[in-house]
């Protein structure tokens, strides 16, 4: 009622504590207390209380506000009292849970709050003592002359126990392998009110944070793992004095055979035996691959070589024959004896080449079995004159490859020096082969006029040199990699795994890492590195 206007307030305004039994304030802020707890009038709006704590305030029969902005209930479960700087923050914000502290039987109260729906069940006297109606009479407390424990309890960790295995905590205990819980019982001395005593404790190595666990005076650990533990409990006395020293005990629980760490490196070991084995078996199968293919490979050559000799080699050395017949059958000043010859010459160079093309698809495989004797002759065969300055360089010893992955490396490599010879124009032209570990490599570098872009990702009409290298390195898995620039020399890549290359090959091959430390010795004429012009 303010004046003539009376207005209601219900839920709509926030007023939720059932039946109201006080109401109580001095200034901008009004409190109510009602069956389900209390409420703040401030604004023209009504606003709950909350208290700390999982406990909500229960029925509220007394309201009353000292002097010094304290607040002190009547409440179903005992005297509450709410220190000063918690009011003010409940009124700048409604929604803080507020601190508290209760007075009940343990501190000399006789009975419950009395619930009155007429008066007030809490009131100050003139000389500043509270009195509160209870259930069991009328009590009073002077709040200017209340005592405070200031003794924090002492602490003391009784036994520490797994099963029906109960030891003493004088020294560290040792768990027996298996051991997956413990029971740990504590207890704190406060000879003021022992039952208000409020514990914390934390297991070091499992626990994040402190457990709060009220009046408990027992932990209960499931599940742990072997290691070492460190348990520590805390502890406050009935006005919230923490003694933050603790107590402490340690304790260790003996690991299984599985759970220790040799068991762990012998699985590390195992594992490791098995990837070996795994990868030995898939080197071997991918070396017995490569060498179907290879004798796929080798018979088809063949095939084809013999069908080249039998069929078009044969026809056109007996058509040449037939030619030189006529040739001498022509008089010397006939018209038409310049044109034979000039024909007997393109089949004689048309012969030539063909016995060149059985020649290279019947080679064996003792013949391309050094890398750096093949490519030297490389020399003879595309530059007679030695025009151009040529040389082989070997990083590494010098190991057999595998004669499939031979004999397509050696085909990339030579398909590339034709070209540096052919169109590079250059005065510098070197093939560089390294045994490596891990790789065989095979690098042809010149200094000519370079390669345009354009040919470079496309290549050039009608010519398939670029394309066929690539295919090549893909079939035999390895990498090709052509840099070039107009005017600025052209390097041709190769590069082929090592377990590919040299896998097998009867050459006793050993993992990487197995010849990093067992390294093989080098052969008599084997060097780390050579050159030959």
């Amino acid at each position: 009622m303010e004046g003539q206007n009376v207005r209601c307030y219900s839920q709509v305004d926030g007023l939720d504590v059932g039946r109201i039994k006080v109401i109580r304030g001095h200034g901008p802020h009004i409190w109510f207390g009602g069956e389900l707890g209390m409420a703040l009038f401030r604004g023209g709006h009504f606003y709950s209380v909350k208290a700390e704590g999982p406990e909500p305030f229960g029925s509220v029969s007394g309201i009353v506000e000292t002097p010094d902005g304290s607040l002190w209930l009547n409440e179903m479960r005992g005297v509450v009292h709410i220190p000063p700087e918690e009011i003010r923050q409940v009124v700048a914000n409604p929604n803080h849970a507020v601190v508290y502290q209760r007075f009940d039987f343990l501190d000399g109260l006789p009975g419950g709050a009395q619930m009155n729906f007429t008066v007030s069940a809490a009131i100050e006297a003139t000389d500043g003592r509270l009195w509160f109606a209870t259930d069991n009479g009328l009590v009073w407390i002077d709040p200017a002359h209340i005592i405070k424990n200031t003794l924090p309890p002492l602490i003391s960790i009784e036994s520490i126990s797994s099963g029906d295995v109960r030891h003493s905590t004088l020294d560290p205990v040792k768990f027996a392998a298996g051991t997956k819980s413990v029971e740990i019982d504590y207890t704190a001395l406060s000879l003021s009110i022992p039952e208000r005593v409020q514990f914390r404790y934390r297991l070091e190595g499992l626990d994040a944070n402190w457990q709060e666990v009220g009046k408990r005076r027992q932990a209960n650990y499931s599940n742990l793992r072997p290691g070492h533990y460190k348990f520590r409990v805390i502890a406050c006395n009935n006005d919230g004095v923490w003694n933050e020293e603790g107590a402490t005990l340690e304790f260790s629980i003996a690991p299984l055979f599985y759970q220790t760490n040799w068991f762990l490196l012998l699985c590390i070991a195992f594992a490791g035996f098995l990837f070996l084995v795994g990868y030995r078996w898939r080197v071997r199968q991918m070396a017995s691959r490569l060498n179907m293919q290879f004798q796929e490979r080798l018979s088809e050559r063949t095939r084809i070589a013999q069908d080249l000799h039998d069929t078009l080699l044969q026809g056109l050395l007996s058509a040449s024959m037939q030619l030189h017949v006529a040739d001498d059958r022509l008089s010397p000043d006939s018209a038409a004896k310049p044109l034979v010859r000039r024909v007997l010459q393109l089949m004689g160079q048309v012969v030539e080449e063909g016995r060149n093309a059985v020649r290279g698809l019947r080679t064996s495989s003792t013949d391309l079995l050094d890398l750096e004797q093949a490519f030297s002759r490389v020399l003879r065969e595309l530059a007679p004159s030695g025009a151009s300055d040529f040389k082989v360089v070997v990083e590494g010893v010098c190991r057999p490859v595998h004669p499939f992955i031979r004999d397509e490396a050696y085909r990339v490599g030579r398909e590339a020096l034709v070209n540096a010879f052919r169109h590079s124009q250059a005065n510098r032209i070197e093939v560089e082969l390294e045994y490596a570990t891990r790789h065989l490599r095979i690098l042809v570098r010149d200094n000519g006029i370079g390669i345009d872009d354009s040919v470079l990702q496309s290549g050039r009409e009608g010519h398939w040199g670029l394309s066929g290298m690539r295919e090549r390195a893909e079939e035999i898995g390895g990498q090709l990699r052509v840099l070039s620039r107009a005017g600025a020399g052209t390097e041709v890549e190769l590069t082929i795994p090592g377990h590919l290359a040299f896998g097998s090959n009867g050459s006793g091959w050993r993992p990487g890492w197995l010849a990093r430390f067992f390294p093989r010795k080098a052969t008599p004429d084997g060097v780390e590195k050579r050159e030959r012009k």
